[in-house]
C-alpha cells in the first residue's frame, strides 16, 4: 500500500485497440509497506511522467531505516529508469534501484540486515532481477534445514521472474539460530530460473563462534569453509571447534555435505571418540567411574540438567532478542539440576554478561530447607584479577565481597 500527498493527472485517447496514455504522477511525504520487509519506505518523493504510453520515472527518493534506531539515514533510497505501459497490464521494465546503508528486515524477522544495494529489474513476459547486496551489520536467524519447500508453479501466470543477486557478506555479519552462532563473510549467490528451485553458490567462511551439541555442550573457536555449488542448497562444510571438559579440550570436526556430514572427535587426551563421547554425554568415562543404578540416575539427571541449561539459555537469547540488540554479550544458566531433584542444594542462577567489565546475575533456591531464598547480584570486573560482587538478598540484605585471582 502506498500513502501520502499524491497527485495524479492521466488521460487516454486514440483508438480502442491503440489506446495512448498519458499523464504525471507526484508523491510527496509518501511510505510504501509491502509484505517483503518489515520496515516501510519512509519520506518518498516521487515524480514520473507518462508520455506516449512510456513512464520516465525522472525521481523517486526515500528512506529505509531501523524504526527502532535513533539514526535515520535521508534518502538512502532511490528508484530510476523507464516502463512501457504500450501494454498496460503487461508493462516492459527497465529499473534500477539503489540504497545506501538501508535497513532490511524480514517480517518474520529471520533476517536483518544494513546493506548497500544495486538492483535492475528488466523485462516483460520474463522479468530478470540481478545485482547485487551488500549485507553486513545483520544476522540470519533462520534455522538449517536440508530441505525446500517449493511453491507450486502455475503455468497460467503470464509473467515469469528469474533471479541473479549476489550477497558480498562483511565480517560484521551473523547466523545465530538453535544450531551455530557464528560471525561469518565472504559471498554467497541466489539464483532461479523459472519455475526452478533456488540454486545457491559461493564460499562463507566461519571467522569465530559457536556450534551448539545436542546434549547441551558448547563447542567454540568456530573455524572453516561453507561452499555451494550452485545446485540447490546443499553446502560441502568443513568446519572445526573445540570444548574443554575437565582437564580434556576436545575437537570437533564437521566435514562433508551438508546432509549428510560427518563427525569426527579428538582429545589433547589421546581419548577415542568412543570415551570422547561418553565424556560429552555423562562429563565422565565409563572407565573411569564405572556404572551403577544411583550413578545412572546422577549421570541422567546431568544429562537432563545440561540440555535444559542450553535450551533455557538460546530460548532466552532469542526471545528476547538482548544479544542480537547488542544489550548483551552473554547469558549463562546454571543449576537446571536444582528443578529435577530440589534436595541437591544447588541454586538455580541466571547471569547476563552486558561487557566486558559487567555482569548481572540472579540466584534462586528450590529446596525445601531454602525455600524462596533468592539474590540478585552486580560484578563489576576492574581488572582480569580483581573484582568486586555486591548482593541482595529476599530480606533486603546487602552483601558485598571481592574475588581475586591468583596466577602462578
Amino acid at each position: 500500500s502506498i500513502v501520502g500527498e499524491i497527485e495524479v493527472d492521466f488521460n487516454i485517447g486514440g483508438s480502442g485497440k491503440k489506446l495512448i496514455r498519458n499523464g504525471i504522477i507526484n508523491i510527496k511525504e509518501g511510505s510504501i509497506y509491502t509484505v517483503l520487509m518489515d520496515e516501510p519506505i519512509n519520506l518518498i518523493s516521487a515524480k514520473a511522467e507518462l508520455k506516449n504510453n512510456f513512464m520516465d520515472i525522472t525521481s523517486f527518493n526515500g528512506s529505509i531505516n531501523d524504526s527502532q534506531s535513533k539514526n535515520k539515514n535521508k534518502d538512502n533510497f532511490s528508484i530510476d529508469g523507464k516502463i512501457d505501459f504500450t501494454k498496460f497490464f503487461e508493462p516492459r521494465y527497465n529499473v534500477t534501484a539503489n540504497g545506501k546503508d538501508i535497513f532490511y528486515r524480514s517480517l518474520n524477522q529471520d533476517i536483518e540486515s544494513y546493506a548497500d544495494i544495486d538492483i535492475s529489474i528488466i523485462g516483460k513476459d520474463t522479468i530478470d532481477i540481478s545485482g547485487t547486496i551488500n549485507a553486513r551489520n545483520g544476522a540470519i536467524y533462520k534455522e538449517f534445514t536440508s530441505s525446500e519447500s517449493n511453491d507450486a508453479s502455475d503455468d497460467s501466470e503470464r509473467t515469469i521472474t528469474n533471479y541473479n543477486i549476489r550477497f558480498p557478506i562483511e565480517d560484521s555479519f551473523s547466523i545465530r539460530n538453535s544450531q551455530i552462532d557464528a560471525k561469518i563473510s565472504g559471498e554467497l549467490g541466489m539464483s532461479k530460473l523459472y519455475s526452478e528451485t533456488w540454486n545457491y553458490s559461493g564460499e562463507i567462511e566461519f571467522i569465530e563462534g559457536q556450534i551448539y551439541y545436542y546434549l547441551g555442550d558448547v563447542f567454540e573457536n568456530l573455524k572453516g569453509t561453507m561452499v555451494f555449488d550452485g545446485q540447490g542448497f546443499n553446502p560441502f562444510l568443513e568446519l572445526s571447534a573445540s570444548t574443554k571438559i575437565g582437564d580434556a579440550e576436545i575437537i570437533l570436526g564437521v566435514f562433508g555435505p551438508f546432509d549428510n556430514p560427518e563427525w569426527r572427535f579428538d582429545s589433547d587426551k589421546g581419548y577415542s571418540e568412543s570415551d570422547i563421547l561418553q565424556l560429552l554425554t555423562f562429563n565422565t568415562r565409563v572407565s573411569e567411574e564405572g556404572f551403577s543404578t544411583e550413578g545412572l540416575g546422577t549421570q541422567a539427571q546431568t544429562i537432563l540438567g545440561a540440555y535444559l541449561e542450553r535450551q533455557l539459555e538460546k530460548n532466552f537469547i532469542k526471545s528476547t532478542g538482548l544479544k542480537s540488540s547488542g544489550i548483551i554479550q552473554d547469558v549463562q544458566i546454571s543449576g537446571t539440576s536444582e528443578l529435577i531433584n530440589p534436595n541437591q542444594g544447588e541454586e538455580f542462577s541466571i547471569n547476563a554478561r552486558l561487557n566486558q567489565s559487567f555482569s548481572l546475575s540472579y540466584k534462586r533456591s528450590f529446596s525445601l530447607e531454602a525455600a524462596y531464598k533468592n539474590k540478585v547480584g552486580v560484578e563489576y570486573k576492574l581488572n582480569p584479577n580483581f573484582s568486586v560482587i555486591g548482593n541482595v538478598d529476599e530480606s533486603g540484605q546487602v552483601q558485598m565481597k571481592f574475588r581475586v585471582r591468583r596466577v602462578y
